[in-house]
């Protein structure tokens, strides 16, 4: 049974409704066309998209729907940060590097930016995440977020399945946790220690790792005792 796609266009104001074997969300040329424009472009047409996409079927639109547009839209915003990462460890401002008009987004991003810079440094200095910088992050992040959503879906916020407040249910892997989580034959040692240690902080681990004589020994996760349960390698 066919099911009904939804086309939209960073190039066109209209949006057409197929009917199609599969669902299918962006072209891979249209995206491919949109990467290489300008950063600042990128996160105009980002929105401008999905607010008209919005806009366009608010009538007909279901809460699966925002769900799965919701996800889209923050994978895609991620992508953006994780683009301008090196711009932000240097002191600029994610609302200078996107050009970020619209007040709220603006002063969340800049406050999230500051945080970000901190965690980014301490990250590099001290090779792990410190549980504070972590939190500081999250919360400035979630603030982000919501504003991001009360821009794009002001005429369907009442269809989130979940307060659009909160942080969204799907985040896109850190390099770190891809890395960690890959397998990779070819990290070194010391590269390995941080990413696990880093990993553990960045969850909240109470956790201890010990590296020795070029040997990862072990890692101890820490009970509410704190004895050690170790794991030796």
């Amino acid at each position: 049974m066919a099911v009904k796609t939804i086309w939209f266009s960073n190039d066109e104001d209209q949006y057409t409704v197929d009917d199609c074997p599969s669902i299918k969300y962006f072209s891979v040329a249209q995206d491919l066309k949109l990467e290489k424009r300008p950063i600042r472009q990128r996160y105009k047409l980002l929105l401008q998209d999905y607010m008209r996409f919005v806009q366009a079927r608010k009538a007909s639109l279901k809460s699966e729907d925002v769900s799965l547009l919701d996800q889209m839209l923050v994978l895609r915003f991620n992508n953006l940060i994780n683009q301008v990462e090196d711009d932000i460890r240097q002191g600029k401002m994610l609302s200078q590097l996107l050009a970020i008009t619209d007040s709220g987004i603006r002063k969340a991003a800049d406050r999230f930016s500051r945080e970000y810079k901190k965690l980014l440094m301490a990250r590099e200095n001290l090779g792990y995440i410190p549980k504070m910088n972590q939190e500081k992050v999250d919360d400035n992040y979630k603030v982000l977020i919501a504003e991001l959503r009360k821009k794009v879906f002001a005429p369907v916020l009442n269809l989130f399945s979940w307060d659009p407040a909160d942080l969204p249910e799907s985040i896109e892997l850190t390099d770190e946790e891809k890395l960690l989580l890959s397998g990779n034959a070819g990290i070194t040692l010391p590269q390995l220690y941080n990413l696990i240690v880093g990993y553990l902080r960045s969850q909240n681990i109470n956790a201890k790792v010990d590296l020795a004589d070029n040997k990862l020994i072990n890692v101890s996760l820490l009970n509410e005792n704190d004895q050690a349960q170790e794991q030796t390698f």
